[in-house]
């Protein structure tokens, strides 16, 4: 280094801070990814204020020549001038810490490719099919499903694995048939795939495109299919309905620009409700549109009501003191309709913020509701008096538990388990908020299935694990790589079939089942 060697009484550079102060930084970057929910934020903190100090001491303390200061300076500007020319954000996973990929490594069009569109019977229903969001009642339990616990001797089996679009909805299955939907450039898709080939069999397109820098491009929904129909939502807010046999519009509907309404940070992500002949979506206007009812063969408005903005989960039909009734998860409260009108009949804001994880019902008057971003979770309890006023009362909660962020936990045997921040699978008693395990480990923001007594997890990386729902402690058993890079969709168990997919491939797998 540079200093004034004419004269000796110049002391000499002071060049350990140049080495310590990075130190630090470092240090604050593990300790924040280990222990924050605002990771790339704080990094971005760190990161300036580990800059402003090192420059302090270049220029004021250092000691160095003013040449000197300059020539050291060098160094990092070119190291950062090098890591912006050669590197690029690919994503960002679900602590926001960014992931780098060459710049000349360019992500690839997916181009679906329909040889012949082939008529699709989406009508015949099956003893395995998942239709909708999640699984039966919008729950991912397959409790009538018995896994074969030995992988080793029996392997899952890889049937197919193919490039996707961006998207992060899931597959929706009757019979043969799978549909999803996938970004291609300006272009949202829904495509019916013959799940056991991954063969496209036809494409419906709308032009719509959502981006965001953190969240990723494309749809956000799950297709429900009902009665041959398949009705979606795109990232931007068009609801379809579709001819299940070979993808043609039957109706439509955008339901942000109807309603007054705004997209989300995050994009669209309610996957349409069926019942009776009404198809639910979360529209997010205000003055009566929050949420909104179709006519599912007709497309016309039957109902409207509530005035919160959207949030990011999906309508969930439930009784609750006799009444059935749309439960919804807003942008800043959890809220219940009439299911034949549309009026809002209760509405609490106590753990509001962005959530991704459906309420569960657990009894005939509770709700069991956990988040992620440091809110946790808590028990609804609902009663209604003679004049049909609703109370809702918080029974518990608690803050360290179950912060579920992207994943939605699972019930066995009245407990609660699920991914907890990213960090942890947790098992509690959603009666009481207590905590009976808490593993910790590299399970990032994934998704959880409950297979017969068996946990089924996926990473946020694509690995697939295979657990106990044991009360007492986390005991896995089995595992394997399914996917890469950031898995955020929920897998979907189709007998002993499992789809996997997340913004960039897809996969069949064939798992052994217990013989009775």
């Amino acid at each position: 280094m540079d200093s004034d060697k004419t004269n000796p009484n110049t002391p000499k550079p002071r060049i350990w801070p140049a080495f310590v102060i990075p130190l630090l930084g470092l240090g604050g970057f593990v300790l924040s990814y280990m222990y924050s929910n605002v990771i790339l934020m704080l990094w971005i903190g760190i990161a300036l204020l580990s800059g402003i100090v090192w420059l302090l001491w270049l220029f004021f303390f250092s000691r160095l020549s003013m040449p000197g200061k300059f020539k050291v300076l060098l160094i990092p500007v070119t190291l950062l001038g090098a890591s912006i020319g050669l590197l690029r954000v690919d994503y960002y996973d679900g602590d926001t810490i960014p992931v780098y990929d060459w710049r000349w490594n360019k992500p690839e069009t997916v181009n679906v490719k329909v040889e012949k569109i082939t008529e699709v019977d989406l009508v015949t229903r099956h003893p395995h099919d998942v239709p909708q969001y999640l699984g039966p009642n919008r729950r991912p339990e397959f409790k009538k499903i018995s896994l074969n616990d030995d992988w080793t001797k029996n392997p899952p089996t890889l049937l197919w694995k193919q490039p996707i679009g961006e998207g992060f909805g899931s597959f929706a299955v009757v019979g043969d048939y799978g549909v999803t939907q996938q970004q291609k450039e300006n272009e949202e898709l829904v495509v019916c795939y013959e799940w056991r080939t991954g063969k496209a069999l036809w494409v419906h397109t709308d032009k719509a495109r959502f981006e965001n820098s953190v969240g990723g491009i494309g749809p956000r929904s799950t297709p429900t299919i009902h009665k041959g129909k398949v009705y979606t939502m795109g990232a931007t807010g068009i609801v379809n309905c579709l001819d299940g046999k070979d993808g043609k519009v039957l109706w439509t509907h955008n339901v942000v620009t109807e309603n007054g309404a705004e997209i989300p940070m995050w994009g669209k992500s309610c996957s349409p409700l069926v019942y009776d002949d009404l198809v639910v979506v979360s529209a997010g206007g205000p003055k009566d549109k929050s949420l909104v009812a179709y006519h599912t063969d007709t497309g016309k408005l039957v109902w409207s009501g509530g005035t919160a903005p959207s949030g990011y989960t999906a309508p969930t039909l439930v009784t609750l003191c006799g009444v059935k009734q749309v439960v919804i998860v807003n942008r800043r409260s959890i809220a219940s309709h009439d299911a034949k009108t549309g009026k809002l009949l209760w509405e609490n804001t106590t753990n509001n913020g962005d959530n991704c994880a459906q309420p569960i019902q657990i009894s005939e008057t509770e709700l069991f509701y956990s988040k992620g971003y440091g809110r946790g979770s808590m028990l609804f309890k609902l009663s209604k008096d003679d004049k049909d006023k609703w109370s809702v009362e918080v029974t518990w909660k608690k803050r360290r538990v179950l912060k579920t962020k992207f994943t939605n936990p699972v019930m066995h045997e009245n407990l609660a388990y699920g991914i907890s921040d990213g960090s942890a699978i947790q098992c509690v008693d959603p009666k009481t908020g207590e905590t009976k395990w808490r593993k910790k480990g590299k399970f990032g923001h994934g998704q959880i299935l409950l297979v017969g007594d068996r946990l089924l997890i996926q990473t946020e990386w694509g690995k697939l694990l295979l657990a106990e729902a044991n009360p007492k402690e986390y005991k896995e058993i089995a595992s394997f790589q399914a996917l890469n890079s950031r898995t955020w969709n929920v897998p979907v168990l189709v007998g002993s079939h499992l789809l996997v997919r997340n913004e960039k491939e897809a996969a069949c797998f064939q798992l052994t089942l217990k013989k009775p």
